[in-house]
């Protein structure tokens, strides 16, 4: 804490606060502060405003119809979980303590107005989605979408390399 003379130009208001420094080890205040833990815990005017949030109702949140579910890691290479993520409106909607297809089929049997499922190509995912909502549709997100597509070309041009040299010019030597 500072001293007085020093921090009373810059004062806003009157400094009500009683003068700890002498029991707080001194004006660099650099002993512990459990003296002054009465001083702040007193409610100010801002507790009010601060309590605020704390009174307004929670928001209705409606039942997501489109879900996404993906593996993330906790502790990379030791414990994964699961994710799910309402897609409209990019909220996390819950979060599995493991990849388990049981633990998906009921977590996603208490949400039956789901329409759609977005997951990636993990069997566990297939399956807990069709146990827990059979009338979903389910649905490869755009990464992995992309990445089969990938694969499938990468796949095609090894396929088909000797016909494409055939297609391609040779390109001219060039003498130095």
């Amino acid at each position: 804490m500072q001293e007085l003379g020093l921090r009373a130009p810059y004062l806003r208001r009157a400094d009500t606060r009683p003068d700890t420094s002498a029991r707080s080890g001194g004006p660099s205040g650099c002993a512990p502060l459990w003296p002054q833990s009465a001083w702040l815990s007193r409610a100010g005017p801002g507790a009010r405003i601060a309590r605020i949030p704390d009174a307004l109702p929670e928001p209705e949140i409606p039942a997501p119809r489109a879900v996404g579910v993906d593996e993330c890691g906790t502790r990379k290479g030791r414990h994964y979980s699961s994710a799910l993520v309402d897609i409209e409106t990019r909220r996390p909607v819950d979060l599995l303590p493991d990849r388990e297809t049981s633990s998906l089929a009921a977590l996603l049997a208490d949400r039956p107005g789901i329409e759609f499922v977005c997951r990636d190509r993990a069997p566990f995912f297939a399956e807990g989605a069709s146990v827990g909502v059979p009338q979903a549709v389910q649905v490869a997100d755009r990464w992995h979408l992309w990445h089969n597509l990938s694969e499938a070309a990468e796949r095609a041009v090894a396929q088909h390399r000797r016909c494409l040299r055939a297609l391609v010019p040779a390109a001219p030597e060039t003498r130095a």
